[in-house]
């Protein structure tokens, strides 16, 4: 099981208790998460690591259609705020 997979376990059962939806997937679809939970419980952190791991062209192409820029700013974007946010910690 690779470690980001694990990371994304982790993440649903800390919100099992806290989160109404990711009780109700649980309960009602066996544990089976859309990706829409899947990105509510994940960390900002986890994010900005799934971003720069994704192949060049799936990064350029969400950053120039979505964004309008290199996709090297968003993944600069994501791994500053990823500090800040840490920091403020």
């Amino acid at each position: 099981m690779s470690r980001r997979v694990k990371e994304l376990e982790k993440s649903f059962k800390k919100s099992r208790k806290s989160e109404l939806f990711v009780e109700h997937h649980y309960k009602n679809y066996a544990g089976n998460f859309p990706v829409w939970v899947a990105m509510e419980v994940t960390s900002f952190g986890t994010i900005a690591k799934l971003y720069k791991n994704l192949k060049e062209e799936l990064k350029k192409n969400i950053a120039t259609v979505y964004y309008n820029v290199p996709y090297y700013y968003i993944e600069s974007w994501l791994q500053s705020l990823t500090n800040v946010k840490n920091e403020c910690y």
